[in-house]
């Protein structure tokens, strides 16, 4: 059964547990996905050793949400945004036979409009199932003017032999490797 829990540095995660085996676990400071483990008990994520779980800085790897800016081209914002670096709530926790699911919410705030002046809502969907894990991030404008932005989930999979990992079909296609 998928509940509340107190994760590293006393911040409160969500534990999704499926009947099959597999767990996640979600902190809801930054909305940050910290561990996919699959029904075997293989973790499919990678941390940062050197994460630090403070309630003040992002989490080192695991799945952040970057929102609303990737990279940095607004200097006056945190890098990749705020929404890793926001508390996010729950709006929901449910389990079926099919998925194990938690929404998270952000909306704008005080703190968030004095960085970039424009309301939004953030759905953030995690449904764990026996074979998968679906990460849904949904953005909402609330307000009447168009707003610009760059939003992704910027996972850091765990990988046995890095050294063997290699990226295929970009053959003949532009792409950028920072």
């Amino acid at each position: 059964m998928s509940a509340r829990a107190k994760g590293q540095g006393e911040l409160e995660t969500i534990e999704l547990c499926h009947a099959s085996g597999a767990t996640a676990q979600v902190y809801l400071w930054g909305a940050t996905l910290t561990s996919y483990k699959t029904a075997d008990g293989t973790e499919r994520i990678f941390v940062s050793p050197g994460a630090l779980f403070d309630g003040k800085k992002a989490i080192r790897g695991g799945v952040p949400v970057v929102f609303p800016q990737f990279g940095q081209p607004d200097k006056a914002m945190a890098q990749h945004g705020f929404a890793r670096t926001s508390f996010w709530s729950v709006a929901s926790i449910e389990d079926s036979p099919e998925a194990s699911t938690v929404v998270l919410a952000l909306a704008d705030s005080e703190a968030t409009r004095s960085v970039w002046n424009f309301p939004f809502n953030l759905e953030y969907v995690v449904s764990l199932s026996a074979v998968s894990l679906k990460m849904t991030l949904r953005i909402k404008n609330t307000g009447d003017v168009a707003f610009p932005f760059q939003a992704l989930l910027h996972t850091y999979f765990r990988v046995p032999e890095v050294q063997k990992v290699a990226v295929r079909g970009l053959g003949g296609r532009t792409y950028l490797d920072k």
